[in-house]
């Protein structure tokens, strides 16, 4: 569904339908063929206010309308949502949506109101004045994969952060921190019984996500986050209600693994194919998904994907389990011994969060300008007690929240993802973990083993292909020996002569240097040659870069991801 509204005084005559208010009224724009899936759409116009939810809250039956946090002040519930509120007599708009922003709004300003969109794409569509691109965004989108919230690749139209609530009074906006995403670092009292809790607590929380489901599908790859799910799943559902996807190269362990467990465990398994299209028809339909703020070019088979969830899909999601129980967490020791070193914090972010020299990106774009939007600004204002709580609150509320909802939650207008492992119960007990737990996560491979230990057992992507418990083998020791050399060849040889030495298994899809292929060679000439029309970027470094393409070598795989994002920016966006 994708729905706008706009908050205009006045009258709105030629609008299809109007709230109407004491002097301002709330017009809703709605199609309802296009756009994600919502399992509750919910709203109730009353005489004093109109409210909105669309989503999926945990324990809210689907024809109750709860008042949510921004607006109630209650805690954040559990699950991801939008949520709008309407004041008739003052004619003030509220709008929020769920603390990790699993879904999202985007706003901007017009000439007489505002104009609130769940889609950017729809937003577009429906301005009377078509917003301009946001060149400042280039570089990002080139160095980072996404644009740093709260922008987004249009002018003026910017997208809610995570726990912000957005109140338009008597027609000025303010943009106020409602809630924190929950990473503080807490005083603990955990026992040696930490997995056992881990464990039991997965399991009950999965349990509330998807308890009583007919059918719930999991993508299952072979690593630690979807099979810790499946298992926890098999003990909520019936086994005949689970169905699990696998997706990949040949050559892809995720693949093997999973397909492998979920025979094993008795559940269906779909193994979807590889996207075979050229890439011009695979950037259009990712953009459905990603809108031109994350790399349109997906790590996914988007049409199969497409095509094998059912409509109105409940999908589990293993959505940053790692990192919730300490993946990061002896990178980020080392920030405590640079407390209180503002640089330091900064560099860590951009080291942490970027894919693409800053080198390359200033001669690309033709600037001095390093930082146009000034997001070292936004770096530095990001709240925490400590230097880990900072870069936490930047990873999880950045990195991670762009990345799921425009690169790891596919089909979205046919499937809602569940995400157990942001739940507040989950995050309460990681976060509560001592820091020995989390390192290496410590405790939450130690859960698997103590709640599921045939999942423990069954080989891991994550172990090259070996169960988490083996750990000095001479096998373990060779395979890891003979796929770094050969990782090393392909990125010394294959980078300068566009080769495939080494398909990785630990790589889920396709090869990153595929864009280089013959079949695809023509789409990508194109977007570049449509680029010559982007101010910001120098003609002559495109003109480069067409070259080595047409050679098939010689090009930085992922900065030719955010060259075809900005060429998808002028065809959707113009």
């Amino acid at each position: 569904m994708w729905i706008a509204f706009t908050l205009k005084r006045g009258e709105a005559a030629d609008a299809a339908r109007v709230v109407r208010g004491a002097t301002w009224n709330l017009v809703i724009e709605r199609d309802d063929h296009n756009g994600p899936f919502y399992p509750h759409v919910l709203e109730a116009d009353g005489a004093d206010r109109f409210r909105f939810v669309a989503g999926r809250i945990v324990g809210h039956a689907h024809n109750t309308l709860p008042d949510v946090p921004p607006f109630a002040g209650a805690r954040e519930p559990d699950g991801g949502f939008i949520a709008l509120e309407f004041d008739k007599a003052s004619g003030t708009l509220k709008i929020a949506s769920d603390v990790f922003n699993a879904q999202r709004w985007f706003y901007r300003q017009t000439e007489d109101g505002w104009l609130i969109a769940n889609s950017l794409r729809w937003l577009y569509r429906v301005s009377a004045v078509k917003p301009a691109l946001e060149l400042r965004a280039v570089p990002y989108l080139l160095r980072m994969g996404y644009i740093p919230e709260p922008y987004t690749p249009l002018t003026g139209v910017l997208s809610l952060a995570t726990g912000q609530q957005l109140e338009i009074e008597h027609g000025t906006a303010t943009v106020r921190q409602r809630a924190a995403i929950p990473v503080e670092r807490r005083a603990t009292t955990i026992s040696a019984d930490a997995p056992h809790q881990i464990a039991e607590l997965l399991r009950d929380e999965v349990k509330r996500q998807i308890g009583g489901l007919e059918q719930v599908w999991i993508p299952l790859s072979g690593g630690i986050d979807s099979r810790f799910l499946l298992a926890c799943a098999l003990t909520a559902v019936p086994a005949e209600a689970i169905h699990t996807m696998t997706f990949g190269s040949s050559h892809s362990l995720d693949v093997r693994i999973g397909s492998a467990l979920a025979r094993q465990c008795g559940v269906k398994n779909v193994t979807l194919p590889l996207d075979e299209r050229s890439i011009a028809p695979i950037l259009d339909d990712n953009f459905a998904v990603a809108e031109g703020v994350y790399w349109t070019v997906p790590d996914y088979p988007v049409r199969a994907f497409g095509e094998a969830l059912p409509d109105n899909t409940i999908a589990l999601s293993g959505f940053v389990g790692d990192p919730v129980f300490g993946s990061k967490e002896g990178k980020l020791s080392i920030l405590e011994a640079a407390a209180g070193r503002e640089n330091e914090l900064a560099k860590t972010f951009w080291k942490g969060g970027t894919y693409v020299s800053e080198e390359i990106v200033n001669a690309l774009c033709d600037s001095n300008e390093h930082d146009p939007l000034k997001v070292k600004d936004i770096f530095r204002a990001i709240p925490g007690r400590t230097m880990m709580e900072r870069y936490d609150y930047w990873y999880f509320g950045q990195h991670s929240v762009n990345r799921t909802m425009f690169a790891v939650t596919p089909a979205r207008a046919k499937a809602f993802y569940a995400m157990p492992f942001i739940a507040n119960p989950v995050l309460d007990l990681a976060f509560a973990l001592p820091t020995e737990l989390r390192r290496g996560q410590h405790a939450y491979f130690a859960a698997l083993e103590t709640g599921f230990p045939e999942f423990y057992n069954f080989p891991t992507t994550r172990n090259h292909g070996f169960p988490l418990h083996v750990r000095r083998s001479p096998a373990l020791a060779l395979t890891r020996v003979r796929r770094g050399l050969l990782r090393a060849l392909d990125e010394k040889l294959g980078n300068r002569f566009g080769w495939h030495l080494f398909h990785s298994p630990r790589a889920n899809y396709a090869h990153p240097r595929e864009l280089l292929r013959r079949k695809h060679r023509a789409d990508v000439l194109s977007a570049l040659d449509a680029l010559r029309a982007m101010p910001v970027l120098n003609r002559a470094q495109l003109e480069k870069i067409g070259r080595h393409v047409t050679r098939g070598y010689g090009v930085d795989p992922l900065l030719l991801r955010g060259l075809l994002t900005l060429a998808q920016w002028l065809k959707e966006y113009r």
